[in-house]
């Protein structure tokens, strides 16, 4: 998704939310604005001084990394766009559940530039997001795509590790369908499918109890 917002646009603005290991941080390229999003002190130094991780010290080292919760301070950055707009936070079994509300999206979609769009890496083994963010994206009337790619794994020394693989789904969105379009990103990321039934996650409302993947996860379900 980074690599076909950076092909649609001469220098994208692109804001993350979730630094991690910084692994995205080398999809950046000269002239692009970037920007962190991390609430966790620790996992910010360790993905940054190097010693256990080097990608953002060899691929970003000047990128900032905003401390504190993501969605408190882009509601304070009432000035900040992006083109790209990452949500990142999602593949641990303890999910940051106020970062998938109506209230969330809302707020994501005022940060957006005019064309802008917002991805949502939704991977996780044990939860299935991807009815939640349908129900989201039908409530704010927005256009969504689901990618999802899979890739065989390999040994430390490269070997193929036969009947493993790993997972990554991500879901596109913007405010109009020709935005997505615009990215050509083919048939191998179709509409979001909006289940019938359920209800949309707000600051008041949510339940992980029907979204938990009882069996782990199929990737082909």
């Amino acid at each position: 998704m980074v690599r076909r917002v950076q092909s649609a646009l001469a220098a994208p603005t692109i804001g993350i939310i979730g630094l991690g290991t910084g692994s995205l941080a080398c999809y950046r390229r000269v002239g692009e604005t970037w920007r962190f999003y991390e609430i966790d002190p620790p996992v910010a130094a360790y993905a940054a001084d190097g010693r256990f991780f080097g990608l953002v010290p060899n691929c970003a080292p000047d990128v900032p990394i905003v401390l504190g919760d993501a969605r408190l301070t882009l509601a304070r950055e009432t000035e900040s766009r992006f083109d790209l707009l990452v949500i990142d936070a999602f593949s641990s079994d303890a999910i940051p559940i106020h970062l998938l509300t109506r209230e969330a999206m809302v707020l994501y979609t005022q940060r957006l530039t005019p064309g802008g769009v917002l991805a949502i890496h939704i991977s996780n083994k044990y939860i299935d997001l991807r009815p939640v963010v349908a129900h989201l994206v039908a409530d704010q009337c927005l256009a969504a795509r689901l990618g999802v790619k899979t890739e065989n794994a390999v040994a430390a020394d490269g070997t193929p590790l036969p009947h493993a693989s790993s997972a990554s789904m991500w879901v596109a969105i913007a405010v109009h369908a020709d935005t997505l379009d615009r990215l050509a990103l083919g048939e191998r990321w179709p509409a979001l499918p909006i289940p019938p039934g359920g209800q949309v996650w707000t600051d008041d409302y949510s339940n992980l109890l029907e979204i938990i993947r009882w069996g782990g996860l199929d990737i082909e379900k």
